[in-house]
């Protein structure tokens, strides 16, 4: 018994810390716009420098362990690795263009509420209260900081107006969705085949995938590439690829395996209160009490959820 609850408490603070390094990301891309970077530039650098240690990881796994794979596995793998680590990367890495950090942070969270009701339909049970409870609270911040955004354009207090703010937030809800779906298809498949193992696969597919983008998009110029190498953005594409997908990345899919894809996507919406406080301090965005009670309501959702899950 008291394994058990060690292992589902282990599952809750890998859920936690992953959010909370994954939201490192809006910030840092946010840096390496004022840069100069473009939205596939961020995506092939942040590649280039996790890619490679998802797939030595995979290799080492599939060697000592000897794993046996079927061809539907394969296929579904693939599947995740295109929608979550690629298209839904696309989406919210071009929605960061038009809407702040702490917004798209707080829109890509909506994705725990698309893998609750992918859930319960797919298992044919109604989510239990406080799980609904949780929801609703953390989406209600949501809708706070949106609305008190859209106030700001339209009274010229910020740079962004009421259509690009609607624009970048309907491209982060479809990443959320993308998302979302992926993490409903990776639970069987994280158990099947152990959370290293499916993630290096997944996060290797994602990575050809935005190399064909960056090659079709022409991105790929060896004097632009020199030309990010050479500047300051190159550490900014290290400490994303590091601390902003490699170790998150193992750290959530870990947590799906211990508790499950709708109890770790809920959670993960401690990320937005990570997200603000980098924001705020890094890149002076503007926090008010409506930000602050968003926060509340994302924080008090998740201490509910973490509590039912401890009783």
């Amino acid at each position: 018994m008291t394994s058990s609850k060690a292992y589902v408490n282990a599952g809750i603070a890998l859920a936690a810390m992953g959010a909370i390094l994954f939201s490192s990301k809006g910030v840092i891309i946010k840096l390496a716009y004022e840069n100069g970077m473009s939205t596939v530039e961020v995506m092939l650098f942040r590649m280039v420098f996790s890619a490679p240690v998802f797939a030595l990881s995979a290799l080492l796994v599939a060697r000592r362990q000897r794993i046996v794979i079927s061809g539907t596995d394969w296929g579904m793998t693939i599947l995740c690795g295109v929608m979550s680590y690629y298209l839904a990367t696309w989406l919210s890495f071009y929605g960061l263009q038009y809407i702040s950090a702490q917004l798209e942070r707080l829109i890509l969270f909506t994705y725990p509420a698309f893998v609750v009701m992918g859930m319960a339909v797919l298992q044919r049970q109604f989510p239990s209260t406080k799980t609904v409870l949780a929801t609703v609270l953390s989406y209600a911040g949501i809708v706070t900081v949106f609305a008190k955004e859209l106030d700001f354009a339209a009274s010229g207090r910020d740079a962004s107006t009421q259509s690009d703010l609607w624009f970048g937030a309907f491209l982060v809800l479809c990443s959320a969705l993308s998302y979302a779906a992926s993490v409903i298809i990776a639970k069987p498949l994280i158990v099947r085949m152990g959370s290293v193992f499916f993630t290096g696969i997944a996060m290797s597919v994602s990575c050809a995938a935005i190399v064909v983008h960056s090659a079709v998009s022409g991105v790929l110029q060896t004097e632009r590439l020199v030309e990010v190498v050479r500047s300051d953005n190159l550490e900014l594409m290290i400490l994303m690829g590091v601390l902003g997908t490699v170790l998150p990345a193992y750290m959530l899919n870990e947590a799906i395996a211990r508790i499950g894809p709708d109890k770790a996507a809920i959670l993960g919406t401690i990320g937005p209160v990570a997200t603000a406080m980098m924001a705020v301090v890094i890149l002076g965005e503007v926090f008010t009490v409506f930000h602050a009670a968003a926060l509340a309501l994302c924080a008090l959702g998740v201490g509910i959820l973490s509590r039912s899950k401890q009783h």
